[in-house]
Parts: C-alpha cells; structure tokens; sequence
C-alpha cells in the first residue's frame, strides 16, 4: 500500500510540473506578442493628428492623448475650435478634416480673436478644403458673360460709391456753412438789439437830466443828499500805466465841503480807509466852518 502511494504522489507532482511549464510558457508568449507601453515623452512629441468626418470627430488614441495633456484649456479648445470646424464640415459638405493639434495649441496661446481663416489653417489638408469653402466661379466658356458683368456690376458699384462720398462731403460743407450763416445772423441781430437796447438807455438817461436841470432851482431849496464816488474819467490802459492812481482819486475828497449848505449831507465813498491825520485835518475845518460831522 506505501508503495502505491508513493507512486501516486509521484505522478500528481510530475503533472503539477508539467502544468507549471506550459503557463510559464503561455506567460512568455502572451508577454513576448503584447506591445510595449508608449512612454510620455513620445507622446509629447507627436502633433496630435485627429479626424474629424460628417461632422463629428473620431475618437481616436491621438485625440484622448491631446485632451489629456490640455485638460485645463479642453474646454476653450472644444468650443472655439472643434465644435466650428464640425459645424464647417457638415455645412459646406467638406471631405474628411485632418486636425494638426499642433497649431490648435498655438493658436490657444496667441490669445487673440479666432477667426474662420484661423480655424482653417489648422487643418492639414487646408489646400484641399479650400475649394469647398470658395468654390471657383465662371469657369468654361459659358462663364465668360457672367464674369463680364460681374466686373460691370461691380465696376458701377465702385464708381456710384466715390459719387456718394462726394456727394457726402457736400452735404457736410453745406451744412457747415448754414450753420457758420446762422450764427453770424444771430450774432448780428443781437448786436443790433443790444444797440438799440443801450441807445434807449441812453436817451432816458439824457431826458432825466434835462428834467433834473430845468427843475434844479426848484431841487437846490429842498433837503438833500450828495453821493460823492472818487473816480477819474481814464481808460484803463491810463489807469493800469499811471502811478498812485487811487490816491489821485482820493484828491475829490474836497467836496466834502458841499456840507456847508445846510440844506445838503455828504456821503463821501473812497475806496481805501483815510489816514487819521486828514481826517482830523477835516474835522478841524469842519469846526472853523461849524458844521456838523
């Protein structure tokens, strides 16, 4: 009986070891036929080189390895440039786009307004897309009357625009000029109204005192008041070159001495304060006088 078991365990371990060298084996083959993980350096050098056809991109290892190295920047990428170059793809019936990554990223950080050219230039096979997105006009012979008056049309069109901008900076000098006319008439009228404001002023003023003169010696009996204002009739140029122009003013203080009617009160304006000495000296002519200060 020991010996049968014996050769039982035998066989089991030998079968055992069989086992374990066709997994090794497996183990080799399947290592040997699997490819090696790329590395993040290589990743990094690619373009990124993604497709996008009938409007709808293709999801490819290039285009999951762009979105995660620009994970922070996807969002901008995906709605400015992705999204209008499907858009543009379904809309002008365009072949198949070959997205350079590259130039998207480039074009992110320019910072600066992305326009239809912009996106454009980011394909590779721009030369072959531009055909669809300005197709060729006028082309054989049936085409050659269309370009003539396309360039009459458009010819006419030129010309009528320079006779707008003429007839455009006319308008603008004519209403220049109204406006320039206008108010030289308004200035003139209102120095003629001020003219004719001051004349009238004046004549009042001459009437009172050809009234105030034919009935003076009437005045002259009654009680009055004088008001004396220091001046001098000079123009101003005078005034500003003449030395001790205020103190020659004050010379009019003399007529304080009409207070010996004593029918009249003085009132003397002077346009700085008397020193005490004349006005003592006054006081005292004034006493001579008996007049009351």
């Amino acid at each position: 009986m020991n010996h049968q078991n014996k050769k039982q365990i035998q066989v089991l371990n030998n079968h055992n070891n069989k086992i374990k060298e066709l997994f090794k084996q497996q183990t080799q083959v399947l290592l040997f036929d699997c490819p090696a993980p790329k590395s993040l350096k290589k990743i990094e050098k690619k373009h990124f080189q993604f497709m996008i056809q009938k409007g709808k991109r293709k999801q490819a290892v290039e285009l999951c390895a762009f979105r995660q190295k620009n994970v922070q920047e996807w969002n901008l990428i995906n709605a400015k440039i992705i999204q209008s170059m499907e858009q543009i793809n379904i809309k002008y019936q365009c072949p198949t786009f070959f997205v350079d990554g590259k130039s998207i990223i480039h074009l992110i950080n320019s910072k600066r307004i992305i326009t239809f050219s912009d996106v454009i230039k980011c394909l590779l096979n721009k030369d072959e897309i531009i055909s669809y997105l300005y197709p060729r006009l006028f082309v054989g012979q049936d085409g050659l009357e269309p370009a003539a008056e396309k360039i009459q049309s458009t010819f006419k069109g030129y010309i009528q625009y320079k006779r707008f901008q003429q007839f455009k900076t006319l308008y603008k000098s004519a209403i220049y000029i109204q406006k320039f006319f206008k108010r030289k008439q308004l200035k003139e009228s209102t120095k003629q109204k001020i003219f004719k404001r001051t004349n009238q002023i004046f004549q009042e003023f001459q009437k009172r005192q050809e009234i105030f003169q034919e009935n003076w010696n009437q005045y002259k009996l009654y009680q009055r008041v004088e008001i004396h204002l220091s001046s001098l009739c000079y123009s101003e140029y005078q005034r500003l070159k003449m030395n001790k122009f205020i103190q020659k003013e004050n010379s009019q203080i003399s007529r304080i001495f009409r207070a010996i009617d004593t029918q009249v009160e003085i009132i003397y304006v002077c346009k700085y304060e008397q020193d005490k000495d004349i006005l003592m000296y006054y006081e005292r002519v004034m006493l001579i006088k008996i007049i009351d200060v």
